[in-house]
């Protein structure tokens, strides 16, 4: 049990570092400088509600019953 909360604690830091990241990039490149434009961007990449089964960094979903892959096509700071 030890272990699960050290993996989850290490995985929150890290995920933490890489959202100060993104936003310190983004306020270099002069994006998302402002509280405004970074609340909307998250609302925007975290949707919530009835909308919140589609987010913007997944590129596709997989239907398992006739093994057919769709492509969402949305595009996002998260793709490679």
């Amino acid at each position: 049990m030890q272990r699960i909360y050290e993996w989850r604690s290490a995985f929150a830091s890290e995920a933490l570092k890489a959202v100060r990241k993104f936003f310190e990039d983004c306020e270099k490149s002069g994006e998302l400088v402002n509280t405004e434009d970074r609340a909307a961007y998250i609302n925007w990449a975290v949707p919530q509600g009835d909308n919140g089964d589609t987010l913007p960094f997944l590129w596709c979903t997989i239907k398992a019953a006739d093994e057919v892959h769709e492509e969402v096509g949305t595009s996002s700071h998260f793709e490679s």
